[in-house]
């Protein structure tokens, strides 16, 4: 449940503060804790890692990410990259392997990405 209220709104987190990323992240370590009776002492990157949940920064990247791709999904006729760079945030996008951002397929795409991300942050 409090992973979903985390994601609902995440693509609009894209520009907060660090402050206010600090406090979703605290809410989303809380969660963990909480879901795996870990004690708050105990590091939180394994429990997030078992759990499969990224960082709320990863998360908020995944989700831009989507967006980026399926808006240039629709827009068939348009070469790739041009829209992808017009709509996404270039440093973003530009963070991305190659693999991902020559990837036309939406499920390819969004399960590649998870992967990247994932490996990425644990």
């Amino acid at each position: 449940f409090i992973s979903s209220r985390l994601d609902y709104w995440n693509a609009l987190y894209l520009g907060i503060t660090q402050f206010s990323l600090h406090h979703l992240q605290l809410v989303q370590n809380a969660a963990a804790r909480l879901l795996t009776g870990t004690s708050k002492c105990a590091h939180i990157t394994p429990v997030l890692s078992s759990l499969h949940w990224p960082p709320v920064q990863y998360r908020i990247q995944y989700k831009i990410l989507l967006y980026v791709l399926s808006s240039n999904h629709v827009e068939q006729d348009i070469n790739h990259g041009e829209t992808v760079l017009s709509v996404a945030p270039p440093k973003l996008w530009n963070s991305l392997p190659p693999d991902l951002t020559s990837e036309r397929e939406f499920s390819t795409f969004k399960a590649k990405l998870k992967t990247h991300l994932f490996t990425k942050v644990f």
